[in-house]
């Protein structure tokens, strides 16, 4: 209770590309759209984590960022 936990899933057909960076981008997107900024400012709320994944088939990239 009191942790919110927000996910950006990202997708790519090119396995070439860098996973974890598509994955920092999908952070940012929340961050941009500010997805997070009504759970930041409640005081019920102890954390706000975010999590930006990309898949490419069966291999992901992961990035983290808390918020609050």
């Amino acid at each position: 209770r009191g942790i919110i936990v927000i996910l950006e899933l990202k997708q790519t057909s090119n396995e070439n590309e860098d996973k974890v960076l598509i994955a920092e981008e999908a952070i940012e997107q929340i961050l941009q759209k500010k997805y997070a900024d009504p759970y930041i400012k409640r005081n019920d709320i102890k954390a706000v984590i975010t999590y930006g994944i990309c898949f490419c088939k069966k291999e992901c990239g992961v990035a983290c960022k808390k918020l609050k």
